[in-house]
């Protein structure tokens, strides 16, 4: 598989250089295209565009409530204050409690990306409670993102006055990260540097566009495709995916999950250099690359790179209005394959159209609101069975990439 020196000018001789930025009045679509999309450049914007400010500045906490506050959602949760997210540690509640413990102070839990339900064709819906139930205040189709196909659209949440860590690891998809509230500090790595960052995965190649591949994971094509999937779309198959077709729906995951995801990676950066240096030996400090955004900035993080993002609460903004905690929105999109900068790459940014043919039939839904114990259980399947279809689908480790990106 071809490789390519992702990142490779962003090589630093200090570390923590900062990450380039933008004012997002002086940016375009085409322009974000040419200049860092197909580059695979991450970049900071400073602002958000007025589809995404105009409905996002009422969610108080009281707005939150009053529109998905019954809606019950899957939480991530720690033990104590040494563990980070990340370790698939789940539970449910309403929305409105969880509302109320982050007003309460509560920094042991955060609402992160859920495990999506399948749709009739066997795609993950695009969003769950209560970021659906919050679509009208926003943009399915971010206008920034150009032509690209959203993969999930997800709410962050949480509450940390000292800062919380994700733990490093990279995404699947190219990645619009808009902070509503609080402060988020970014560490980045390139996709380049994947045979020294560590991951608990095996690792096996890397496509041009920064995808990572993973053992169990060489069916997925660049642009996160299926290759049966695509052969049989190619082929006029009336239904793709046919094997996926009875999983309207998947229970959430166990609250202790086994294992670790393939993409994260055992080095701990709370850990003093020195240390992480002497377990890991190889690890890349030199290429890291930082920014801190804070309520009002946007982050653009193509697919394959390596961060680790502290979350954290904005003191000064606290005292002016009633939004406790940290929040974002964040759009996750088939990371493109066709890299040419150009008017040509922007109108098309996938080799082929089959995300966009997807897209466009309906055969991608934007989701279908419901509590987690609406779900009659004379219609559910064996979770064993449901899993075992995705991992045919995606790979051995698709059922890691499902629960986390």
């Amino acid at each position: 598989m071809p490789m390519r020196a992702i990142g490779r000018g962003m090589k630093n001789k200090k570390h923590a250089c900062p990450v380039p930025w933008v004012r997002v009045d002086k940016l375009t679509p085409e322009s974000l295209w040419d200049e860092y999309i197909s580059q695979r450049r991450p970049i900071v914007i400073r602002g958000h565009p007025s589809e995404i400010s105009s409905g996002t500045r009422k969610w108080t906490n009281e707005y939150l409530k009053d529109v998905a506050g019954k809606r019950f959602v899957s939480v991530e949760y720690k033990t104590n204050e040494s563990e980070g997210f990340g370790l698939g540690k789940r539970r449910v509640m309403a929305f409105s409690e969880f509302l109320l413990r982050i007003e309460q102070g509560q920094e042991n839990l955060y609402l992160t990306s859920p495990q999506q339900p399948l749709g009739p064709h066997g795609f993950p819906d695009v969003m769950v409670s209560p970021t659906l139930d919050l679509l009208k205040d926003f943009p399915v189709r971010l206008s920034l993102a150009g032509n690209l196909i959203p993969q999930q659209i997800n709410l962050w949440m949480g509450n940390s006055k000292d800062g919380s860590s994700s733990g490093l690891h990279h995404d699947y998809h190219d990645n619009f990260y808009i902070l509503l509230r609080g402060k988020k500090r970014f560490r980045l790595f390139p996709p380049h540097c994947f045979h020294t960052m560590y991951t608990h995965g095996e690792l096996v190649s890397m496509h041009p566009n920064g995808r990572i591949v993973y053992k169990g994971q060489e069916n997925i094509l660049p642009d996160g495709s299926n290759a049966d999937d695509v052969r049989q779309w190619k082929e006029g198959a009336q239904e793709l995916a046919s094997r996926s077709a009875e999983c309207s729906s998947v229970d959430p995951p166990a609250s202790n999950s086994p294992g670790d995801p393939p993409s994260f990676s055992r080095v701990d950066l709370r850990l003093p250099e020195s240390e992480i240096m002497r377990k890991f030996k190889n690890f890349p400090f030199d290429e890291c690359i930082e920014c801190t955004l804070c309520a009002g900035d946007m982050l653009f993080l193509p697919a394959g790179w390596f961060h680790e993002v502290t979350s954290m609460n904005d003191a000064v903004a606290l005292d002016r209005d009633d939004k406790p905690g940290h929040m974002a929105l964040n759009y996750w999109l088939y990371p493109p394959d066709n890299l040419r900068a150009g008017e040509k790459g922007f109108r098309r940014p996938y080799m082929q159209e089959y995300w966009e043919d997807m897209w466009k039939s309906g055969k991608i839904r934007l989701g279908a609101p419901c509590s987690h114990n609406s779900v009659p259980s004379r219609k559910r399947k064996s979770k064993r069975k449901r899993i075992s279809t995705l991992v045919t689908r995606f790979g051995r480790q698709w059922k890691w990439y499902y629960f986390r990106h």
